[in-house]
């Protein structure tokens, strides 16, 4: 109790020596200085989260034309694709692994359609679809469409950047299935700067997440 805690505070403590003094202060300064530390972390963890929902809630222009301006029809719209999000990935995911299968060679307007919805889906305020993303596998496939040209590209990046902001065993399925060297080669090579723009989005939530994946990513 606090009263107890005083007590032990008042009582007499036998005199130490300069070393052990000197110990003590090391280890409270360095107690300090890891609070210090966790605190920075938590506080770019919450800076972080803010700028990832502006950021996963943001639409292109052309995108953002055509939502509805009514609030209470875009709530609507808002708790109808939350609640039939999950339900659409098994079949956007066929689609998109079918295009993939046959080396990218298909219906790219369909792709890139399909790519595009999902990344409505995941952008979803209310419950977006990510571990159903997931277990259909379409981590691979987004980190394979990095590879190719054009808005799919942009499309398939944004879906990873929307995992990625998800929790940290999200962020570590898209770091363990590879996606970090093609990131970083679009960051570099890439011609379209809004596709460059978007990788470096997907690195940062990855670096913010964990120290882990921080230190993973650095190293």
């Amino acid at each position: 109790s606090g009263h107890e805690r005083r007590r032990r505070r008042a009582m007499p403590s036998l005199p130490s020596s300069p070393s052990r003094r000197g110990r003590s202060r090391g280890l409270d300064a360095d107690d300090a200085r890891s609070r210090r530390n966790e605190n920075k972390i938590e506080l770019r963890k919450a800076k972080k989260d803010e700028t990832l929902a502006k950021r996963r809630f943001a639409q292109p222009a052309d995108a953002a034309a055509e939502e509805p301006t009514d609030p209470a029809a875009a709530a609507a719209d808002a708790v109808a694709n939350a609640c039939s999000a999950a339900a659409e990935v098994p079949r956007l995911a066929s689609i998109v692994h079918e295009y993939v299968r046959g080396g990218c060679c298909g219906d790219a307007a369909a792709a890139l359609s399909t790519v595009t919805r999902l990344r409505k889906l995941l952008s979803l305020s209310g419950g977006p679809p990510i571990d159903e993303c997931i277990s259909a596998g379409l981590v691979p496939v987004f980190i394979h469409l990095l590879g190719g040209a054009g808005a799919v590209v942009f499309e398939a990046a944004w879906c990873l950047t929307n995992i990625v902001s998800g929790t940290t065993d999200h962020a570590k399925a898209v770091v363990d299935a590879g996606a970090i060297p093609p990131l970083l080669n679009l960051v570099q090579t890439s011609p379209s700067v809004e596709t460059r723009e978007q990788a470096v989005w997907c690195l940062s939530n990855v670096a913010g997440d964990c120290a882990s994946l921080r230190d993973m990513l650095l190293g």
